[in-house]
């Protein structure tokens, strides 16, 4: 057979899908740990122990988003004042931090992502300029869990 009939037979044929199989082990095994999380955190007072029932029931995504992402932290002294309240949940910490920004138009022009630090966000920072993915990292020292 020559390679022209090899071309236009290959051409012939249906594309073969590309196998999915380390793809797919990635992310049925987050699925599982995102579940398990949940459910953890779902039932603190089982210490850990989780059924299989209860890990295969129920839309457990809900219960990690509310779980995680509401949970109001005390803030810094400096953060405090920069926010005006000294209890917030870290999203909405950063969604006023934000909101901050664009109001006194702190970001750097020739780079969106870099942010110049005025003195209440120096306060903070304790550096004159920062980097948008580094301030969200700086911020988990100014936030702390509540004690109960």
């Amino acid at each position: 057979m020559s390679s022209m009939a090899a071309i236009a037979l290959l051409e012939l044929l249906p594309p073969s899908k590309p196998s999915r199989g380390v793809h797919e082990k990635r992310r049925a095994r987050k699925r599982w740990t995102l579940r398990l999380r949940a459910v953890k955190m779902a039932n603190p007072r089982r210490g850990g122990e989780v059924s299989r029932r209860s890990m295969h029931s129920g839309n457990t995504s809900t219960v990690l988003a509310a779980g995680i992402y509401s949970v109001p932290n005390l803030a810094s002294e400096p953060l405090a004042a920069l926010l005006d309240t000294d209890k917030m949940s870290r999203p909405q910490v950063v969604k006023r931090i934000w909101e901050y920004i664009k109001e006194n138009n702190l970001q750097n022009p020739a780079d969106r992502r870099e942010i110049m630090c005025d003195d209440k966000l120096k306060s903070v920072f304790g550096i004159d300029k920062i980097g948008m993915f580094k301030m969200n990292k700086a911020l988990g020292e100014h936030l702390y869990e509540p004690t109960a």
